[in-house]
């Protein structure tokens, strides 16, 4: 067999890493078939490479964020609970917890793991001035921050071709997801570009590149605290990754030849920063009763029913591998991705891996490696959901799915011979090529010449008649590759071009018309806010205006989305208001407590606005209702259709319920799902809203 050269120290004026390899990766790293000079004879500057592309690919952000700017926003329910834990964090009650959600018991809910995702939002918050466009952009900030990574990352392991490739996929990603999903600071939202970032530096620690370790623990810890359907792909990804790493440092123990230790800065400092963003949730778990962490463990031990198996969390699975919805559809809301298109890539995804594993080609093989982990773990996942498949809980999919066709796309770029292992020139000096598989992997190839077709050092017989080996140069001298690239390498590049200035123009285009999420609700909040704020200012109310006020809800809606957002508006203005004292756990020390008694401020909807009209102590300081005549019609006929269904399915208790709880039974997994998605136009059609002023005491 051929033996493969080693890679040769830098000489003496050379810039920056040996050619073909960046840092300390393990695995030879991809480019185009080329030396890497371009036209004025030395590659650009890695960064950038990194800021231009990242600039094209911001552009729909950029236009979502001037969009949103007017009219001023107005957030309810998690996305005001999350401003509110924003500006919180450098405060005694900075928060120790994420966001609260359905976990746990209903009268006790418990919070998603962490609260890296406020710590992250809360400096662009603070220097925009603290207002909800702050924390739109804000948003959007931590969604291109991911970005930025992806492509430093892509252009880290494979060269400017592979970075403008990923930066091509991600525009896409972006277009698909849509504006609101990466400006608006929903938990659910906020993590989807961090698992691409995850799975790549992961990937570039496969390839031994040590240094991502940090990256890929710090994204993971992100994306895991803010949502916690990300806690166990992390667990699994990691957790490999961890494996891999022990295994790497036995090998180089027992002197494996070409295997070289872990890097122990690299994960000594991974390890600091794990601890680090896990002290919070810690201090909260030693000091709750129960802590946070034991409300969530419960809850996924225990359950609320039965998960939905294998047989839906697969067909769900199956459809959120369709690279035709990802390429086309818009994922910002529930989207039904083709199982058989999913199947079919799939199918292509294992052909393209067992072509990288016949190339032996190392740095892709891993790529596929890692993806397909975090497709597998992706499966298990989406097995174990309780209750309704809600589109948000599995956002993270189309990421997963992203990375695969990246891996796809580059494999076969690969072999069409579009791109060659190494970056730069193929170097022979002193008897030796440039290029080699560091850290115990297999050479991804010999470096390709100016043609991508083969090898750019004269070549050898193998003995055994496999491949072709570099030939010995004399020693002392150096041979180059053609410093142009390949025409197979420029039509590549002007395919991404294409790719990545469409998506992010279609992007831009989808941007214009960007509103928010629940903007019924959020544009009634803005109606309801201002002659409420002037009632309590001008003392003509219960209580004075001087507060506190306890804010309540009487909602069969939305239940109350509209009164966190008011709770949140009203101490912006600076009047003292809290919330009732069993939402300590969303609201921190904002809440009455329980033995006090303070005038209440009551935002109610629906019938209820009727309902406090009648009570002669309560004082009406600001009304709105949404609804045109023929939406009120619609909604009514609604309310019929979805009372009669419910009763036909033998649920004769949430058709009485619909009226006093609607959303209660709109999330219910086990409704049917056309009566589902009546419920879900009921709600977006809105509802009246009222807000009274009642004395301390008011049931």
């Amino acid at each position: 067999m051929a033996t493969r050269p080693a890679t040769p120290a830098p000489r003496p004026g050379d810039r920056g890493p040996t050619d073909g390899e960046w840092g300390r990766s393990g695995a030879k790293d991809l480019d185009v078939a080329t030396d890497g000079s371009g036209a004025g004879g030395r590659s650009p500057r890695p960064i950038l490479v990194t800021l231009g592309l990242l600039a094209v690919v911001a552009v729909p952000l950029v236009v979502a964020l001037a969009v949103l700017q007017s009219p001023r926003w107005y957030p309810i329910g998690d996305l005001a609970q999350t401003e509110l834990r924003v500006g919180e964090v450098g405060t005694a009650d900075t928060p120790l917890v994420g966001l609260a959600g359905r976990i746990g018991p209903p009268e006790d809910p418990g919070s998603h793991p962490g609260p890296l995702s406020f710590y992250a939002l809360a400096p662009v918050y603070r220097l925009l001035g603290s207002s909800p466009f702050a924390l739109q952009a804000a948003s959007a900030a931590l969604s291109l921050l991911a970005v930025g990574l992806a492509i430093g990352i892509a252009r880290r392991r494979g060269g400017w071709l592979f970075a403008l490739g990923t930066a091509a996929v991600l525009a896409v990603l972006v277009r698909s997801l849509g504006p609101r999903v990466l400006t608006e600071p929903w938990n659910p939202y906020i993590p989807v570009l961090w698992w691409v970032v995850v799975l790549l530096s992961v990937w570039s620690v496969w390839c031994d590149d040590d240094v991502l370790l940090p990256v890929a623990v710090g994204a993971a810890c992100l994306a895991s605290q803010t949502h916690v359907p990300y806690a166990g792909l992390v667990a699994v990804v990691l957790g490999a990754t961890a494996l891999r790493l022990a295994w790497r440092a036995v090998r180089a123990r027992r002197g494996a030849e070409g295997v070289r230790m872990p890097s122990g800065v690299a994960v000594a400092v991974a390890v600091a920063v794990g601890v680090v963003a896990w002290i919070p949730p810690l201090i909260d778990e030693l000091t709750g009763d129960p802590g946070n962490i034991t409300v969530i463990v419960r809850y996924f031990l225990g359950g609320e029913g039965e998960p939905v198996g294998l047989g839906s969390g697969g067909s769900l699975w199956l459809s959120r591998l369709d690279p035709l919805t990802l390429l086309t559809g818009t994922l910002d809301g529930p989207v039904a991705g083709n199982r058989v298109l999913g199947a079919l890539f799939v199918l292509v995804w294992v052909a393209a891996a067992v072509l990288a594993w016949r190339r032996r080609d190392t740095v892709l093989l891993r790529l596929h490696q890692v993806a397909g982990l975090a497709a597998l773990a992706g499966l298990a996942s989406m097995s174990r959901i309780y209750g309704a498949l809600h589109y948000y809980l599995v956002l993270w999919a189309w990421s997963t799915t992203a990375v695969a066709v990246l891996a796809v796309v580059a494999t076969g770029a690969r072999a069409l011979g579009v791109a060659a292992p190494g970056r730069g020139r193929a170097r022979v000096a002193d008897g030796h090529a440039a290029g080699s598989a560091r850290g115990g992997g297999h050479d991804a190839g010999p470096v390709g010449d100016a043609s991508g077709a083969g090898p750019a050092v004269e070549p050898t017989a193998d003995p055994a008649g496999a491949s072709p080996a570099a030939a010995p140069a004399p020693a002392g001298t150096t041979r180059t590759a053609s410093s142009r690239p390949t025409g197979r390498a420029r039509t590549a590049a002007a395919v991404g071009v294409v790719v990545l200035v469409v998506a992010s123009a279609a992007g831009a285009v989808q941007a214009l018309d960007a509103t928010q999420s629940s903007s019924v609700y959020s544009e009634t909040l803005a109606e309801v806010t201002p002659p409420t704020v002037a009632a309590l200012e001008g003392g003509e109310v219960p209580g004075g205006g001087e507060g506190p006020y306890e804010v309540r809800a009487d909602d069969p809606y939305v239940i109350g989305v509209q009164a966190y957002g008011l709770f949140t508006e009203l101490r912006r203005e600076g009047i003292d208001a809290r919330l009732p004292a069993r939402l300590e756990s969303t609201a921190g020390d904002h809440v009455v407590a329980p033995d006090e008694q303070v005038p209440v401020i009551v935002v109610a909807t629906g019938p209820r606005v009727d309902d406090w009209r009648a009570r002669p102590e309560a004082v009406e300081v600001a009304s709105a209702d949404p609804r045109s005549p023929e939406e009120v019609a619609r909604q009514e006929e609604l309310f019929d259709r979805v009372q009669r269904r419910l009763r036909e399915e033998g649920r004769a208790d949430q058709a009485d319920m619909v009226e006093q709880n609607l959303l209660v039974v709109a999330v219910d997994g086990e409704v049917p799902s056309d009566v589902r998605d009546d419920l879900d136009e009921i709600i977006d059609l809105g509802a009246p809203t009222g807000v009274f002023v009642a004395p301390a005491g008011t049931p």
